[in-house]
């Protein structure tokens, strides 16, 4: 998958969780009933890039988009899908999994990081916050979305 597909994805997929709303307020702990895989560096780069956009640190990881990224989803789109991920899933409450694997693209190569949770106001579903980003860090794809699993 090119970066020009990876990005058109990013773009379609978070316009279904796309709204206004206010900062997620994070769960005092969240359960980690969870299965891990991958390079531990990256998972905790997976985690920081997660924290960030549940603790409302939209600038900052806007920031760390990528240039087609940010053409693709601006500041207040971010901003938008954030708030709406607190007023529809509410506040993480369990990690199920999480991965960061290597992919190599066409146009290069890339970490995905997975993480499939579930939120407290949707319980009984799975959630997965997919990211992705290129060998020079930049953050190259986000979406939320249902998990299949």
């Amino acid at each position: 998958m090119s970066s020009r597909a990876l990005v058109a994805t990013v773009a379609t997929v978070w316009l279904a969780v796309a709204s206004a709303g206010p900062t997620i307020a994070q769960p005092v702990t969240t359960k980690r009933s969870a299965v891990v895989s991958g390079d531990p560096a990256q998972l905790d780069r997976g985690r920081e890039v997660t924290k960030k956009f549940y603790d409302g640190k939209l600038d900052e990881l806007h920031a760390q988009f990528r240039s087609e990224m940010k053409k693709e989803v601006t500041l207040e789109d971010l901003r938008t899908m954030h708030g709406r991920v607190s007023e529809q899933l509410g506040n993480e409450i369990e990690i199920v999994s999480e991965s960061a694997k290597a992919k190599t693209m066409p146009d290069g190569d890339y970490v995905v990081y997975v993480r499939r949770v579930r939120f407290n106001r949707q319980i009984q579903t799975d959630y997965e916050l997919h990211w992705a980003w290129s060998s020079d860090g930049k953050i190259a794809g986000f979406f939320v979305r249902k998990s299949d699993r």
